[in-house]
Parts: C-alpha cells; sequence; structure tokens
C-alpha cells in the first residue's frame, strides 16, 4: 500500500510517497527540514538564504556551506555537460568587457575585409569552487532553484528510506526520485503533457520538462529565446539531476542529448508540440 503527502518548499509542490503509511509522518517531517535547508541555501525569495551573500561578494571568494558547495558542484556540471542548456550558470546583466569577444579586421588591398573574433571562456567556466571556497564573477549569476530542487529529490528519497527502511518516492516540480523497496507494481507516475503513464525502476529518477518550462528557464538580455519541437521531454535516469538536465538538453539540442542519454541508459520520451502525440 502506498500512502502519499504534499508540502510546499523550495517555491513549488512536494510529493512524498512511502509503502509503509505508517511511515508517512516521520518521511513528511524528513521532505521539509531538507527542503527547509536547500531554501535557506539557494532561494532568493528567502531574506537569509546564503545565495544573497554570494551575490553580494561581486567577485570576492566566499566561504560556503557543505550543501551550497554541493549543489554549485551540480550545478557547474550539468551547465558544462549541456553548453549551458540548464541556465544555472548564467551572464547577469552587468557586463565583464575581459569576457567579451575581441573582434579582429584583417585585409589586403583591395581583397576583402576579413572580420574574425576571439574565443570567449563559456560563462558556466567563470564560477571557481574549491575546499569550500566559492568565486563568482560580478557578472555571472547562478540559478540554484532548480538544481536545488532535483538536489532535495535525490536526497531526501535516499534519506528517507534508509532511515526508515521502506520504499520511497520523492517528487519536486516534474522530478521525481525514488529509492528503496518499491511498491508492488513499481512507482508509476501518471499520463502528463500528452506522455504515457511510466514506471519508473527502483532507485532510479525521472524528469518531465515542457516547452513552457524550458521558455520560462532565467536567461540573461543577451540570451536567445529557445526553440523546441518537443511539447514535452520525460527522461528516466540513475539519478535525478541527470534526469532534469537531460530533459533540457533533448529540448534545445536533442543530438547532442541523444548521444548523452545512450551512453548513460536513459530512457528519453517526447510528446511533439505539433502532433500531440508520444514517441519514444
Amino acid at each position: 500500500m502506498i500512502a502519499t503527502a504534499h508540502l510546499s518548499g523550495l517555491g513549488t509542490d512536494i510529493a512524498v510517497s512511502v509503502t509503509e503509511p505508517s511511515s508517512l509522518e516521520s518521511a513528511v517531517r524528513d521532505a521539509a527540514r531538507h527542503a527547509r535547508n536547500i531554501e535557506l541555501t539557494v532561494d532568493r525569495s528567502r531574506p537569509g538564504a546564503e545565495i544573497h551573500a554570494v551575490d553580494v561578494a561581486a567577485g570576492a571568494p566566499v566561504l560556503v556551506s557543505a550543501v551550497m558547495e554541493q549543489i554549485v558542484a551540480r550545478a557547474l556540471y550539468f551547465a558544462d555537460i549541456t553548453d549551458g542548456a540548464t541556465q544555472a550558470v548564467r551572464r547577469s546583466s552587468i557586463p565583464d568587457d575581459r569576457f567579451l569577444a575581441r573582434m579582429r579586421f584583417s585585409g589586403d588591398g583591395s581583397a576583402p575585409v576579413v572580420i574574425t573574433s576571439s574565443e570567449v571562456a563559456p560563462v558556466w567556466h567563470r564560477p571557481r569552487l574549491s575546499g569550500g571556497i566559492l568565486e563568482v564573477p560580478a557578472d555571472v549569476r547562478l540559478e540554484l532553484v532548480s538544481t536545488g530542487r532535483a538536489f532535495l529529490a535525490d536526497r531526501a528519497a535516499h534519506r528517507i528510506a534508509d532511515r526508515l527502511q521502506c520504499g520511497v518516492m520523492v517528487s519536486v516540480a516534474g522530478v521525481t526520485a525514488t529509492a528503496g523497496h518499491p511498491p508492488l507494481g513499481g512507482w508509476r507516475l501518471d499520463a502528463a503533457a500528452g506522455l504515457r503513464a511510466v514506471e519508473i525502476p527502483a532507485g532510479w529518477a525521472c524528469a518531465v520538462v515542457t516547452e513552457d518550462d524550458v521558455a520560462r528557464l532565467p536567461r540573461s538580455p543577451f540570451d536567445a529565446r529557445p526553440h523546441s519541437d518537443h511539447a514535452a521531454v520525460r527522461v528516466i535516469a540513475h539519478e535525478a539531476g541527470t534526469a532534469a538536465a537531460a530533459t533540457i538538453l533533448t529540448h534545445i539540442d536533442p543530438v547532442r542529448a541523444q548521444a548523452w542519454a545512450e551512453a548513460e541508459d536513459m530512457v528519453v520520451t517526447a510528446s511533439s508540440a505539433h502532433a500531440g502525440h508520444a514517441a519514444a
């Protein structure tokens, strides 16, 4: 038997399901505690959140908590592997001419003028994280709520399952993680956004990202708006952060996403933005 409860955190709904109904109250308390800790780390809507100290440092080194260090490490990793598609590390509205492309003009008499530009470091390569010290240049802004939500789903599911010795599923804003022994019939997610119902293997995670979700990703004034051929994408992967990043990449760069999915045994399903049907 599966028991489920809902709570709020990180600006969204959190669902906690357990295979032992008698453990539900304890599981919800644990999930709420984890959500609160992550909120106080990355959520700018919280006045005392740790992310504010990073913002006002304007490039100076900041000693960060273990939770912040883990979330930033994940954000930098997934930004790198998706070529910035997650928008967790983006340019701010403050330009820094050290990182602007350098234009060079060359020509020879009547020959056409040739214009070349120098390569610049990707924005997600500019933050530095080492030994609990974080440096974020003034022209870079970290957007860590989405990464924090995936981190919450994974952390809460596995820690609750370990402590209560039961099956657990935690869903946070379209990202779901499972841990422990699954219920009879497995963990199932209902059909949504043109995607069929699906069973998640025990210990795996799932993310669903719609075309509208991608359009709402935080962006700097310099970034082009994305286009996707999919109404929604669902990815089942070994952990929630990977699933969430892979769904976004599938919207933005499906060829690159397919190669990543094949390399890490992910299962990708998409619903067409035009035909409105699911396709594997």
